[in-house]
């Protein structure tokens, strides 16, 4: 009897899992447009620490070109997307000046759409799982670019890859811009 509460106790914790994801979205949304105050020094650390991230990153996906084709590529396409994504974040970020420090408030659209990626890609994998499983063909038949940047799996490491790229870019950004504001 015993051995039969374990997989049901499995069976709960996916389903808990699944139930609670959207809540998830919605607080990481929440804090990921929330107004902040800027400390050059925590924004700084952050960018060093992803930066050693990136370099991870990149190595593994070297690594795993060996069996993914175009994963390497792929991951340095969507570094620099993310760069590029995150130069315009901070042009679209709020920064206001007051006695305590200068206080910041990421783009709401820009968190949503990226916030949507990741949701995007969990989502489309679990499509394709789905598909798989059933012995359904998983390709819509015509090749569109962006399908196969989707549903190949080298555009995993392209999503990651952007979302680091902008992740280190944006944390680069912010420290610069709150020690030339703040002086320090």
């Amino acid at each position: 009897m015993p051995l039969l509460l374990i997989p049901i106790v499995l069976l709960f914790a996916f389903a808990a899992l699944v139930l609670l994801w959207p809540l998830g979205l919605w607080l990481r949304y929440r804090s990921g447009s929330a107004r902040r105050l800027g400390n050059a020094w925590l924004a700084g650390f952050n960018a060093r620490l992803l930066m050693l991230s990136t370099g991870l990153f990149l190595l593994a996906s070297a690594l795993a070109g060996t069996w993914v084709g175009g994963a390497f590529a792929h991951a340095l396409g969507g570094l620099l997307a993310g760069v590029l994504v995150a130069l315009a974040g901070l042009r679209a970020t709020r920064f206001e000046r007051t006695a305590a420090g200068l206080h910041y408030t990421p783009n709401r659209a820009l968190v949503l759409a990226l916030t949507w990626l990741v949701a995007a890609r969990v989502l489309l994998a679990g499509w394709q799982f789905w598909r798989r499983w059933h012995g359904e063909p998983v390709d819509p038949g015509e090749p569109v670019w962006w399908w196969q940047l989707l549903t190949e799996p080298a555009g995993l490491f392209a999503a990651a890859g952007l979302l680091l790229g902008y992740h280190v870019a944006y944390a680069r950004g912010l420290s610069a811009r709150i020690r030339r504001v703040t002086g320090g």
